[in-house]
């Protein structure tokens, strides 16, 4: 339970300590003193935006400190599961700087707003007026039927098992339209790819192809240019050989007069020597050359293949087809695994969905099973605060087959009848809004019995009653503080006589500012609060007997 409340630097409150106790705790005031402030400061406690346009000097940072007592409530797995060092009395501690950035800490170890939030819910309830609406939705009815049928584990399980189904049913929906659109396509791909396999373009080939069409072509003009290179060589009338050796043999008889000649003459024969080399290899490589004119019109008709290819594919290179033709495969490839991935998932889309319903059918009995004691109990509760007459009951129906939410398979509506004789109907079309706020506050109860919170915060529970009621209302919440923390804000006498401790929350200026301040009253200071809320601001002793009297009632 909250044992301590510390709060500096935030709105009208300067610097204030609470130590609230065990029990029934209210607090009153006068409207606008400060009450909603110190919702607003442990609002911040358990994870609530921060803002620095709430800080009251914004100079200065903005801090509230809580202590909690966790003895007996069974909180060491959350500590340990969010690697917290767990302590009885816990300290959790939000700072706001005046740049409205915000640190928060649990025994001085940091946690996001996350942790804090998912904490808090488990350590206080805060139940204000609007909330007092959220019995209209369906979903918070279902809430509770659930909280108290003690199927919320299974709730929690059919949840996460709906989200994992949500989430297959948005994939194979994608995985589909892929499919769907690489079929559309596939009939004209499978063209392309055909085509190509039976081309089977090779890398380089185009380059190797041409190189041997040109030598193909151009080999009977080189057998031409050799056939005269030899002519030219060896016979008449140039016989290039011949006259050589004919100069040789002219100038061997002046050798031995001219010595310069044997250079001549020796020069002369390596020439000869180089002329018949040259015509020897001249005759073997016209006898290599080929003239494969079959040979020549594959190659003419492969190279028309490719480039052909190369046009339709608009691209410059072979190398460039065979990365078409891999990526072409590749899709067939793609589309074959995504066939099998659509299979995959509608399978498993299917055992979830099988999980849900046996599940949904299992969380169904358990709450039919739940209904007519909730009924019973609620019903016993209105009694206890002064719906004498009322009637509520729980409408259960399963959604149509096979539909199914993150909560179950069934539908619930709260009916309700405040005036004997009068027709059950949903609670938005006959309760008001003090009808609204007790059979909260009977909700309220029972659902603080089954989750054992160690704090309850009702914020004006006691919204559009008076007198009787409010001594009601407030019996049954003095009821429901056994065991645990009940802190209550109200304008009502009535109820805030059956409290065990008071707090009075008051503005008053100081040097100029004005601030809230918060007292706990002693039992003279108390009767006179009752009275002044009796009677208004004139005490009288009338007044405070009707008080002391209230407050006996009340014990």
């Amino acid at each position: 339970m909250l044992t301590r409340l510390h709060i500096s630097n935030y709105a009208l409150i300067d610097d204030l300590t609470l130590d609230p106790q065990s029990g029934m705790t209210v607090i009153t005031g006068e409207t606008g003193a400060g009450k909603s402030i110190l919702l607003g400061a442990l609002s911040l406690i358990l994870g609530a935006r921060s803002d620095s346009n709430a800080l009251s000097d914004s100079g200065k940072k903005c801090v509230i400190e809580a202590d909690f007592n966790l003895k007996g409530y069974d909180m060491k797995s959350f500590f340990d599961a969010h690697d917290l060092d767990y302590e009885e009395i816990t300290t959790i501690r939000r700072e706001v700087s005046t740049e409205g950035k915000s640190r928060a800490f649990v025994n001085d170890t940091p946690v996001n707003v996350t942790t804090l939030k998912e904490m808090g819910s488990r350590l206080i309830d805060i139940h204000s007026q609007h909330e007092t609406l959220t019995i209209n939705n369906s979903e918070f009815q279902l809430h509770v039927v659930d909280s108290l049928a003690g199927c919320s584990s299974q709730v929690k399980k059919i949840a996460a098992i709906f989200m994992d189904h949500k989430k297959a049913i948005v994939e194979l929906e994608e995985l589909k339209k892929e499919s769907s659109r690489l079929e559309s396509e596939s009939d004209f791909n499978r063209f392309l790819l055909d085509e190509l396999e039976f081309a089977d373009p090779k890398i380089g080939e185009l380059e190797n192809l041409e190189s041997e069409q040109q030598m193909l072509e151009g080999a009977e003009g080189l057998q031409s240019a050799v056939a005269a290179a030899l002519d030219s060589l060896q016979t008449e009338p140039f016989d290039i050989q011949g006259a050589i050796l004919k100069n040789i043999n002219n100038l061997s008889s002046l050798s031995s007069v001219y010595p310069f000649v044997k250079e001549w003459i020796t020069r002369l024969k390596s020439v000869q020597i180089e002329l018949k080399d040259l015509a020897s290899d001249m005759e073997r490589g016209v006898e290599s050359i080929n003239l494969d004119s079959e040979r020549l019109a594959q190659i003419n008709d492969r190279t028309d293949l490719l480039n052909r290819l190369l046009r339709k594919h608009r691209v410059e290179s072979v190398d460039q087809l065979v990365e078409i033709k891999d990526k072409l495969t590749d899709s067939f490839v793609g589309n074959e695994n995504l066939i099998l991935r659509i299979k995959s998932l509608e399978s498993n889309t299917k055992k979830l969905q099988d999980q849900i319903s046996v599940l949904a059918a299992d969380i169904r009995k358990m709450r039919i099973k739940s209904i007519a004691g909730i009924k019973k109990k609620v019903g016993d509760l209105l009694k206890d605060v002064g719906l004498i007459n009322a009637q509520f009951d729980i409408e259960l129906q399963p959604l149509p087959d096979g539909v199914f939410r993150e909560n179950g398979g069934d539908r619930i509506e709260f009916l309700f009848s405040a005036n004997k004789g009068s027709s059950l109907k949903p609670l938005d079309k006959v309760a008001s809004g003090g009808e609204l706020s007790r059979l909260m506050l009977c909700i309220k109860s029972l659902l603080a019995e089954k989750a054992g919170l160690p704090t309850l915060i009702f914020d004006e529970i006691d919204t559009g009653v008076s007198g009787e009621t409010a001594h009601k209302i407030g019996t049954v919440i003095s009821q429901m503080s056994q065991g645990r923390q009940v802190v209550v804000i109200t304008h009502l006498p009535q109820m805030a006589a059956h409290g065990s401790d008071h707090f009075f929350v008051s503005k008053k200026v100081v040097s100029g500012k004005t601030l809230t301040q918060v007292v706990r009253l002693s039992k003279a200071q108390r009767i006179d609060e009752l009275a002044r809320m009796l009677s208004g601001e004139v005490l009288t002793e009338a007044a405070r007997a009707n008080a002391r009297e209230l407050l006996a009632s009340s014990s």
